[in-house]
């Protein structure tokens, strides 16, 4: 079986946490829910690029959970990922340690 392009979403690559997430965000909101390959580019001599599949995730009432995209990009900007691959609003536990990450202060204005 073949996959079209429509079938694959478009990779997105950055240096900053923050671009990146907005970036994500903003795909979401416009309907745009497929999984993705998510880069963010390291600096030279500090850390290497982190790359993973980020996956947009609905809460239990059917609505976009975007503390969990949020989340999922916070673990891989920082080389934490959760325990048990869950990070449902925001929040996730890595190497024992709780963590949290918030989408608000970096959506744009999708209302």
């Amino acid at each position: 079986m073949t996959l079209s392009a429509m079938h694959i979403a478009t990779p997105l690559t950055g240096t900053r946490y923050d671009t990146v997430l907005r970036q994500a965000l903003a795909l979401v909101r416009a309907g745009d829910y497929r999984a993705r390959r998510i880069t963010l580019k390291g600096a030279p001599g500090v850390f290497a690029d982190r790359t993973a599949v980020i996956t947009p995730h609905r809460d239990s009432s059917g609505a976009f959970d975007a503390d969990d995209l949020a989340a999922q990009l916070y673990a891989l900007a920082h080389g934490i990922p959760s325990d048990t691959a869950t990070y449902t609003d925001g929040y996730f536990v890595s190497r024992g340690r709780m963590h949290s990450a918030r989408a608000e202060p970096y959506e744009i204005d999708w209302q």
